[in-house]
């Protein structure tokens, strides 16, 4: 969890870690989390997948994410890298209803084992 994430979502990093997952997705997006989760933790990287978050006061964030295991020099899974971009606004390639100039904001996340285990278990 990230300062842009905070700034999309309104929750600050001490609010979420140790917290569930669930709790910040949209309905619609749990189970393909899941799966990316658990993708993730065999060493499986899912590219370009869309997630909402929902923020405080219900605000929907939509981000497009990738998710790649981190592992260590035996190649275990110690953690996975999250990183994704802001894409609210972006309704075509030239970011058609965006001021001129705007481009996609992009947050992300490099945690340990042991803080995806709390930001998800």
């Amino acid at each position: 969890w990230n300062r842009m994430l905070e700034d999309l979502t309104g929750y600050t990093k001490s609010e979420v870690v140790g917290q569930e997952l669930d709790q910040y997705l949209a309905s619609d997006c749990k189970a393909q989390a899941g799966t990316v989760i658990s993708r993730a933790c065999q060493g499986l990287e899912t590219t370009s997948f869309e997630v909402s978050l929902v923020g405080k006061a219900n605000r929907v964030v939509r981000l497009m994410m990738n998710a790649t295991s981190r592992m260590d020099s035996d190649g275990y899974v110690t953690g996975v890298i999250s990183v994704g971009q802001d894409i609210a606004g972006c309704q075509s390639p030239t970011n058609a209803g965006s001021p001129a100039g705007s481009s996609p904001r992009f947050c992300g996340s490099m945690v340990s084992g042991e803080e995806w285990t709390n930001l998800v278990a």
